[in-house]
């Protein structure tokens, strides 16, 4: 018998043998106080959803717009990961075999892992930067981000609750569609973050004066469209190149 290994059933057989099935009944407990515990997890990560969200966030962030989208991911994590748990800890509770319950524990310490990670992201927010293999990192796309918060704190008091928008590309602007749209004028500003607009909301960017400004004098077009792009010297012609061939740009300043 030494070095061999038994199942749970064969556990519970050899028990059952040896005292009228006690034992045995003692490890059933264990496989169903286990599972319960498990799908109990589950529910409470389930619940968080009821603290974690972007509504009551407001009252512990001091701008929820800078950790919206971190909310509503932890949202999604959270329902998924608990309903799993909640199946899997109550059919380890219910089977009372070894497998099972195997299964459920493994699940609940990597959904711990992944939850603890989010609920991180909740609290600290994602960076305002991503990787770009040609310019080295650009601004995140499709996010809001407040100047002189926690998450972007400013010496200047000038840019406290400035909201910058960046749209799909990566740019402080309103999101526009890749292909030009029949009508309309296009042009590229290319500059560092004086020129993005770093400091102002969208509205009081250099892009979005001009567009006004052509509104009211240019007629040829019924619509018009400036696209800053902010560039470090070493990348900057290879992005503006690609920048106009993909948008389509008739005037490039």
């Amino acid at each position: 018998m030494k070095g061999k290994t038994h199942s749970t059933e064969e556990i519970i057989r050899i028990l059952r043998q040896a005292n009228g099935g006690k034992n045995a009944q003692s490890v059933y407990r264990m496989h169903k106080l286990v599972g319960k515990g498990i799908a109990g997890l589950g529910a409470i990560i389930v619940l968080s959803i009821v603290v974690v969200n972007p509504w009551v966030g407001e009252l512990y962030q001091d701008y929820i717009e800078n950790y919206r989208d971190v909310m509503f991911g932890y949202i999604w994590w959270s329902l998924g990961l608990g309903m799993l748990l909640i199946v899997l800890g109550l059919a380890a509770a219910r089977r009372e075999r070894e497998r099972s319950t195997g299964v459920a524990i493994m699940a609940a310490v990597l959904s711990l892992v992944l939850i603890t990670d989010r609920a991180l992201l909740v609290f600290f927010g994602l960076s305002y930067w991503v990787p770009d293999p040609v310019l080295g990192y650009r601004h995140r796309p499709d996010s809001v981000r407040i100047q002189g918060s926690r998450l972007l704190p400013s010496k200047d008091h000038r840019l406290q609750g400035v909201r910058t928008q960046i749209n799909q590309y990566g740019h402080h602007d309103d999101d526009f569609p890749e292909t030009k749209p029949r009508g309309e004028m296009r042009g590229l500003m290319l500059g560092d973050s004086v020129t993005m607009g770093h400091g102002v909301d969208k509205n009081g960017t250099i892009a979005s004066l001009l567009e006004d400004i052509l509104s009211g004098y240019e007629r040829d077009f019924v619509a018009h469209q400036i696209i800053t792009l902010e560039s470090r010297v070493t990348p900057l012609i290879t992005n503006m190149r690609s920048s106009a061939n993909r948008w389509f740009f008739p005037l490039i300043s």
